[in-house]
């Protein structure tokens, strides 16, 4: 189903990270916001890195 996402979704959520906090950088996002963005931006880093390391140990 998502098979094109193969390999890009730490990218994409880094890439999205960027643009957010770049976005709050500009005070475009409220920066009360920023605790919250960059917990769930690193939860999701993180399940995404740890679905590539189970990937590669199957391998």
């Amino acid at each position: 189903m998502l098979n094109f996402l193969k390999g890009k979704k730490t990218y994409l959520v880094v890439g999205v990270g960027v643009i957010l906090n770049g976005l709050m950088a500009m005070d475009v996002i409220p920066q009360s916001l920023l605790p919250v963005v960059n917990s769930i931006l690193g939860f999701l880093g993180m399940g995404t890195l740890r679905a590539g390391i189970a990937e590669n140990g199957k391998k």
